[in-house]
């Protein structure tokens, strides 16, 4: 409840409230915060941002925690701590538990808080600042290797771009656990992430969540501005984020070379395996809020692109540049223009590949992103002992619309073995001869009613190879030099 002094304050429906006072009269507002939870924050409630307020400890968010003036972001602002529980420890953007710290309104709004008997602190040095890590819960067992890890992922993204310095803050919260489910996520504060992450989830994870986020202080919006519909861009802004999280990581030492060999088959899988695989840009876009294969594909199409024009950028310079410069020339060139109206990324992107490397990539955009055309794996990644397999998948090429006892053949795929084989739209199904179901590696044969001609129709349900599920397999003899030649390409090291 709200209570004011020096004014009146009147609820609205939306949830904000309206004060009336004298002009210049002194306002003072009071109110309490509770806990947004019946108990702990646990997987069903997703990233906690709600206050959480328990007997021995608190986080809060700034949006979900403080009363603000609305529309006066760049006001000044100032913050008092006091009473704090005896052997609290208390860490924050904010002044980490000092007495008092002037800020503006944005800060506040931004801001990430937590402290209890339990919170432990780190501070590390990295490029340009220093990490201040503060950890509740399980996660407390491994936060000294965290905290030297996350001193690594900082400084080499800082390094990096080279145009930031500072402290970051970041928490991590320790979420209740649940049988059967994992948790991880997050949010950026200012100079900070709030980390939240289930204890059975993998380090290696939860440590690509920070690096993932920490990316996107300059992707998309030190680089250029995403055109509307966004979702139509997110190729660039997530796809690309993803690239650099992995080349970053490896940079870092924070990920071996089986972690990032992992990591792209993982990526592989999932892409491979996505019912969206095909889908066109537009129709991503128009689905990326709806499903979770749509909300995917732009993470994993703008990866895959990001790793191709690498290896594009490579071949035409003779290995002297690769996609980092042009990156640092989109930065560069994104620093100089009026950041309201700032260039768009897609003229932007296509003029910097021209710029750095003489490469022309709208062809590729048009085929690779709007069309959905399959994005070559660079094969410098590859050698005799490391191979790209390639599965293919069964695909029938038809679907049935029932009418009555009719089962009749539609959405034939005319690149399909079945189109070869002559099932077209408008045949009947009569009936599937005995064979293994779903086995794309054996003869199906159907029998069917072409107008009044009845025929048997004979395939192999195989995807073309282009389509099928892919997989990087590691010979067991590989020696430690083919390894760090992999490395070095992904991490982007050029010397």
């Amino acid at each position: 409840m709200l209570t004011t002094k020096g004014g009146k304050a009147i609820l609205s429906a939306t949830g904000t409230y309206t004060i009336s006072h004298a002009p210049s009269a002194s306002l003072t507002l009071r109110y309490q915060i509770h806990n947004g939870y019946a108990a702990d924050p646990t997987p069903a409630h997703g990233n906690p941002y709600r206050p959480v307020v328990r007997p021995t400890w608190f986080q809060l968010i700034g949006e979900s925690s403080f009363i603000t003036p609305k529309d006066q972001d760049d006001r000044e602002a100032k913050l008092t701590w006091a009473h704090w529980p005896q052997n609290w420890v208390i860490a924050s953007n904010l002044d980490n538990g000092s007495p008092a710290q002037a800020l503006s309104v944005h800060g506040l709004i931004q801001s990430n808080s937590i402290g209890g008997l339990a919170v432990k602190t780190f501070t590390r040095p990295i490029e340009n600042g220093t990490l201040r890590f503060a950890v509740h819960g399980a996660w407390q067992d491994t936060a000294e290797k965290f905290a030297d890890d996350l001193c690594q992922i900082l400084s080499s993204q800082r390094r990096f771009w080279g145009d930031q310095s500072g402290p970051y803050f970041v928490s991590l919260i320790t979420i209740a656990p649940e049988e059967g489910r994992t948790s991880i996520g997050g949010t950026g504060r200012h100079k900070g992430f709030a980390l939240y992450a289930t204890r059975n989830a993998e380090d290696a994870a939860v440590k690509w969540v920070i690096a993932h986020e920490h990316l996107h202080t300059w992707i998309p919006r030190r680089l250029g501005k995403l055109a509307a519909p966004e979702e139509q861009d997110y190729w660039f802004s997530e796809g690309f984020t993803e690239f650099y999280t992995l080349r970053t990581l490896a940079q870092a030492g924070v990920y071996s070379f089986d972690d990032c060999i992992k990591k792209l088959n993982d990526m592989l899988a999932e892409h491979d395996a996505s019912s969206f695989r095909t889908q066109p840009n537009e129709q991503v876009a128009a689905s990326f809020w709806k499903t979770r294969h749509a909300e995917r594909m732009p993470y994993l199409r703008g990866f895959f692109l990001a790793l191709h024009w690498d290896a594009q950028i490579r071949a035409a310079t003779q290995s002297k540049k690769n996609l980092d410069d042009v990156m640092r020339h989109l930065r560069d060139r994104f620093a100089k223009t009026d950041t309201q109206s700032g260039d768009l990324m897609r003229p932007s992107l296509v003029s910097a590949f021209k710029a750095v490397a003489g490469i022309d990539i709208t062809g590729d955009i048009s085929a690779y992103v709007e069309n959905a055309r399959p994005i070559p794996f660079p094969v410098d990644l590859l050698n005799p002992h490391i191979v790209l397999k390639t599965q293919p998948k069964y695909e029938r090429g038809w679907k049935i619309r029932r009418e009555g006892e009719k089962k009749i053949i539609e959405d034939v795929k005319e690149d399909s073995p079945a189109y070869r084989a002559g099932v077209r739209n408008g045949m009947l199904l009569l009936k599937q001869l005995p064979t293994e179901s779903q086995n794309e590696n054996v003869i199906h044969v159907f029998e069917m009613l072409d107008g009044a001609e009845q025929r048997l129709v004979r395939y192999q349900p195989k995807q073309s190879e282009s389509l099928g599920s892919r997989e990087i397999v590691i010979a067991k003899d590989i020696e430690a030099t083919a390894q760090a030649a992999v490395i070095k390409l992904i991490s982007g090291d050029q010397d």
